[in-house]
């Protein structure tokens, strides 16, 4: 699936994507919180980050986490903005995954989950997160942690 696609078809399930996805949302992310062992100093960059539910989970246990999310849908980050507006080291910006907007080691450590089947160019988005730290994470396979080492 291409960007615009993507674009598209998030702009449009935007108001209806919490409550239609919630139970997938609550247990990915909070696995995926887990996982990541995300210190509260680290700046995290998230990838795809939807409707910021990823942020609103981490900084309602560690509201000075500094976080930043991306993604491709302007009626996600909309959402993400609202539930996220209490926090004061978050942002949220329009981005492709192949083409972050940030210099090079911006940021301690990458997450995305759910995400990679979306990427339109999936080994230029991989190359993206690698050029952050060592602890680049994709959703919850740590498997793919291990092949970005290899990119």
């Amino acid at each position: 699936m291409n960007d615009i696609a993507v674009r598209q078809q998030y702009d449009r399930l935007a108001r209806v994507y919490d409550r239609r996805w919630s139970r997938y949302i609550s247990r990915t992310l909070v696995l995926l919180k887990t996982w990541a062992s995300i210190p509260p100093q680290a700046a995290v960059l998230d990838i795809g980050c939807g409707t910021g539910e990823f942020e609103r989970l981490v900084l309602s246990e560690k509201p000075e986490q500094r976080m930043v999310g991306v993604d491709l849908s302007a009626k996600m980050l909309e959402i993400a903005r609202e539930k996220c507006q209490a926090y004061l080291n978050v942002t949220f910006c329009a981005a492709s995954s192949s083409a972050l907007p940030f210099p090079d080691h911006s940021f301690d450590m990458v997450v995305s989950a759910s995400a990679l089947h979306y990427f339109d160019q999936p080994e230029e988005s991989l190359r993206e997160m690698r050029r952050e730290p060592d602890r680049a994470r994709s959703g919850c396979d740590p498997a793919l942690s291990r092949s970005l080492d290899q990119i």
